[in-house]
């Protein structure tokens, strides 16, 4: 049903203190006061548990109850509250309520520590040294250029079954004692990721505006670069990564070092693709030339580097002039493929997909021709108003 990342959880239990622990001579302010609690705890901004100096980290999850040993406590007392170094997993199904840690990494052995065991590490590490040297892909994280996304490796740390479960709503889920879980935040990515795409949304509408706008027109939309593989389901065919049908200009972009898409994103009908972080663009038809296809083409072929913009009178995929090989520093920095009067749009929106908590919205552009393609964006609930 969804999940999602975290890396601590609180309580906001009468007589426990928001890490879980028992407290001493002082009585919770609990349930009553939980608008105030969960906001500081959510906030990061409670005392360290202890000697009061250092600040906790905000709460991704927050687990709440009429009293110590509810359910919800019960079911989350041997998972440690915070966990700075491995990441949680929490997975809600129409059976269960599981908590996974991530596997943390082998320690060495005692045999590993021997005379025989540093003979074998050095000889194994000439050898990583050697792939080293031969192996100049690029790396993402955890993932490498040219291999699918690879899930991270979790083991199970708690579980609450479905007869324990009264309800699910939204990112809660409410226990039959009364107790219930929240997930109120949950990890995201690093606050440079939103920063920057603040400063490219600026740049690009300055501009598209200065550059590209006709006199007397609007500018609705103008997205920044969004880098990622497109994907489009043709008549029920999944197509990814998209590769374009129709006539594309030349480009020059040099050789693809990305990971590709998860297998799973590939295997399963690409339902959950937002989910993938490889993908940036997905498209619905039924034929090759409709709009959503033509589109997805362009973004294909530029790896994200061309621009969906939309505007009082029309709808464009906008390229920069000198990604195309035949450029010419003298012409105008922009340059437009697949232009289409605004009469050819039917609704432009924010809609949440996937099942990823927290969820984010991406753009969605439903055609009059009954095609649609929807687009990442870190910063779309705010360019559409929503």
């Amino acid at each position: 049903m969804w999940a999602g990342f975290a890396r601590t959880h609180y309580y906001d239990i009468q007589h426990l203190t928001p890490t879980g622990e028992p407290k001493r001579g002082v009585v919770s302010r609990g349930l009553g006061a939980v608008g105030g609690f969960a906001g500081a705890v959510v906030a990061g901004v409670l005392d360290g548990a202890d000697n009061g100096t250092d600040k906790p980290p905000p709460a991704d999850v927050l687990v709440s109850g009429p009293r110590a040993g509810c359910l919800a406590h019960q079911h989350l007392s041997a998972v440690p509250s915070i966990s700075r170094a491995l990441l949680r997993l929490w997975v809600l199904t129409s059976q269960r309520l599981v908590v996974f840690t991530e596997r943390a990494p082998v320690e060495a052995s005692p045999v590993e520590d021997s005379l025989l065991g540093k003979a074998s590490r050095f000889g194994k590490g000439l050898a990583k040294i050697g792939r080293i040297i031969t192996d100049t892909r690029a790396k993402f994280g955890d993932n490498l250029e040219g291999e699918p996304v690879a899930p991270k490796d979790f083991v199970l740390a708690a579980e609450i079954p479905a007869a324990l479960i009264a309800g699910a709503h939204g990112s809660r889920v409410s226990l039959v004692d009364g107790s219930g879980i929240d997930f109120v935040r949950g990890v995201t990515g690093p606050a440079w990721e939103t920063s920057t795409a603040e400063y490219e949304l600026k740049t690009v509408t300055k501009e598209m505006t200065g550059h590209w706008l006709h006199p007397g027109e609007r500018l609705v939309l103008a997205c920044a670069p969004i880098n990622g593989y497109t994907g489009v389901v043709l008549d029920g065919e999944l197509r990814l990564p998209h590769e374009p049908l129709g006539e594309v200009p030349e480009v020059e972009l040099g050789r693809l070092k990305w990971p590709r898409p998860a297998d799973r994103t590939s295997q399963a009908g690409g339902e959950d693709w937002v989910d993938d972080p490889t993908v940036a663009f997905w498209a619905h038809a039924t034929r090759p030339d409709q709009h959503a296809v033509r589109f997805a083409d362009h973004f294909a072929h530029t790896r994200g580097d061309a621009r969906l913009t939309l505007t009082s009178h029309r709808a464009a995929v906008v390229y920069p002039t000198r990604l195309l090989a035949d450029a010419d520093a003298d012409r105008n920095p922009f340059t437009t493929f697949g232009e289409l009067p605004a009469s050819s749009i039917r609704s432009l929106s924010a809609e949440i997909v996937g099942r990823t908590l927290p969820s984010a919205p991406v753009i969605r552009l439903d055609f009059a021709d009954g095609s649609t393609l929807l687009v990442r964006d870190p910063l779309t609930s705010r360019r559409l108003g929503t």
